[in-house]
């Protein structure tokens, strides 16, 4: 499978704190995929998507998300 580098992680300053933006493009208006708090996580996120850009739209068919309520009102 090959992998891209579109997807990028750049860190932002706010009031709250740092928080680490996943990006799509080089540019500096480049769109926000994604946030996150931890460092980490957002590498891995990032990581994910340069592998499968499709990454975040996995398991959101209809079928999936009512297999997961089901499971959800059973417990």
């Amino acid at each position: 499978m090959p992998k891209f580098k579109d997807f990028r992680v750049v860190e932002e300053k706010n009031a709250g704190g740092v928080i680490y933006r996943i990006k799509i493009g080089l540019t500096t208006n480049a769109q926000t995929v994604a946030q996150n708090r931890d460092l980490t996580i957002a590498q891995t996120m990032c990581d994910n998507l340069n592998k499968d850009r499709w990454f975040l739209d996995r398991g959101q068919t209809r079928a999936d998300r009512a297999l997961r309520q089901s499971k959800v009102e059973n417990v």
